[in-house]
């Protein structure tokens, strides 16, 4: 029985730090420069992310509190592999958002992309590469011209 609280109180942590963080990151986004003849501003998007983990935080609440046979949250560990990979990764996107500025969307995400799907263990190259470059050349062709708004071009600055 203390195990089973354990994980509910596990879960009602990690849910009221989510809520916590999608609050904070929509009222961050009040403070974004707003563009005139722009359809679609740079908050819009840091938003629906914020009331996407607010409303998953909530369901992690209530289904939580309304069920019974909650499993013991397993121990974590270093020396978990899914423990390193995620915070390798986490350590990755951190780098991505420090150096996002300086180098540059095109050059950078393609990289995230690449080293992710190695730290989660895909190792087909190819696709690895064809992914990388088709998703990154996507969402910068969407923002470019679709909604109307500039990703950092970093050291690329000089062709656009």
């Amino acid at each position: 029985m203390k195990k089973k609280a354990i994980a509910q109180t596990s879960n009602l942590i990690c849910a009221f730090i989510g809520i916590a963080i999608g609050v904070a990151a929509i009222w961050i986004t009040t403070g974004f420069k707003q563009f005139v003849n722009v359809p679609v501003g740079p908050e819009v998007f840091p938003r629906i992310m914020a009331v996407g983990l607010i409303l998953c935080s909530i369901a992690l609440v209530v289904f939580n509190l309304i069920r019974k046979d909650t499993d013991p949250a397993p121990p974590l560990s270093i020396r978990d592999h899914g423990i390193r990979r995620m915070l390798i990764i986490a350590g990755i996107v951190l780098v991505y958002f420090l150096l996002l500025e300086t180098v540059g969307y095109l050059i950078l995400s393609p990289l995230l992309l690449f080293f992710s799907m190695f730290v989660m263990d895909y190792r087909n190259y190819k696709y690895m590469i064809i992914i990388s470059l088709g998703v990154t050349l996507a969402v910068f062709l969407l923002f470019w011209q679709v909604l109307v708004i500039e990703l950092p071009n970093g050291l690329l600055d000089f062709l656009f």
